[in-house]
């Protein structure tokens, strides 16, 4: 703050929203989810930032690196406000951006993949407006112009580690060999054996489907195999299919994976076509619906 000169150019007027924990005597922030509120950088800092701030193109108002920047009787009262244990909310103005419920939080991310991989690169729309086309961020009528101090600097990450789960239950049925043998190996599904891309919210819905998909008869092996290409099948729809899992609810978002992963035109043929194996033969007496319901039965009960 004081590097910047915030304390200088604001008179002190500056909003520091941040998660910490106590350790060793002292207090540790996470900055990678912390955010600013304060007034516009001067002192060259920002070009033009008086006739940016009023301007209407929503590009030419982000002024600093993923801060939000306010006037001094906006500041002054959010500054009230906040000594009142008053919620205080940060909405995404840009559409591309969205809150979403993940692990039985709300989480923030984005539909734009530079912006996921911290990759976007520093530049503004000047006389446009920035639209998402096929994917990709473009200056709809105006052009870009680099201006490295306004990176976008978004660190994504709504995958917990942490495994929440205290037990689990089948209803109306007892229990069951495959949800136990995935019970037991959860922290390795969740960690190495996915490589760290599912959490314990995508855990609780492979193990159901991985439980729907398996017979009465299957063994522990059948049960780890079954849930790797459930796992695959995924990952797939997830990263090169352009399905948003955020935007769908429990059961719309296994009923996408259970019509990939039935379809012989989906997942199977996929995987032969990038010479990979299929772990589990697939069964596809049962249709995708018939699975759903079977899933259903297994539930996950969390601690707090």
């Amino acid at each position: 703050r004081k590097r910047r000169k915030y304390n200088e150019e604001f008179d002190d007027r500056v909003f520091v929203i941040s998660p910490r924990t106590y350790q060793n005597g002292r207090y540790h922030y996470d900055d990678k989810t912390t955010i600013a509120l304060h007034g516009v950088p001067i002192n060259g800092w920002v070009d033009n930032a008086n006739d940016r701030l009023a301007s209407f193109e929503g590009g030419n108002r982000n002024l600093s690196t993923g801060c939000v920047n306010l006037e001094a009787y906006a500041f002054d009262l959010i500054n009230e406000l906040s000594q009142n244990h008053c919620p205080m909310y940060i909405l995404p103005e840009d559409e591309n951006n969205y809150f979403h419920i993940k692990n039985r939080e709300l989480a923030f991310s984005t539909r734009v993949p530079e912006r996921k991989q911290g990759s976007e690169p520093a530049r503004r729309c000047e006389g446009g407006e920035v639209k998402i086309i096929d994917g990709t961020p473009a200056c709809q009528g105006g052009d870009w112009v680099e201006d490295f101090r306004n990176v976008n600097r978004y660190y994504f990450s709504d995958l917990s580690r942490e495994i929440y789960h205290d037990a689990y239950e089948i209803v109306g049925a007892e229990d069951s060999r495959v949800v136990e043998e995935l019970w037991q190996e959860r922290e390795r599904l969740v960690g190495s054996v996915t490589a760290g891309n599912i959490d314990g919210e995508d855990f609780e819905d492979l193990a159901a489907l991985t439980y729907a998909a398996s017979s009465e008869e299957a063994t522990s092996e059948d049960a780890l195999a079954k849930f790797k290409d459930l796992y695959n099948a995924y990952y797939e729809l997830k990263e090169y299919r352009g399905v948003n899992f955020d935007l769908l609810g429990v059961n719309e978002k296994r009923q996408a994976i259970l019509d990939f992963y039935l379809d012989p035109n989906g997942f199977e043929k996929s995987r032969r076509e990038k010479k990979r194996s299929v772990y589990a033969q697939i069964d596809r007496k049962k249709n995708a619906t018939d699975l759903l319901s079977s899933a259903q039965k297994v539930r996950f009960l969390h601690h707090d």
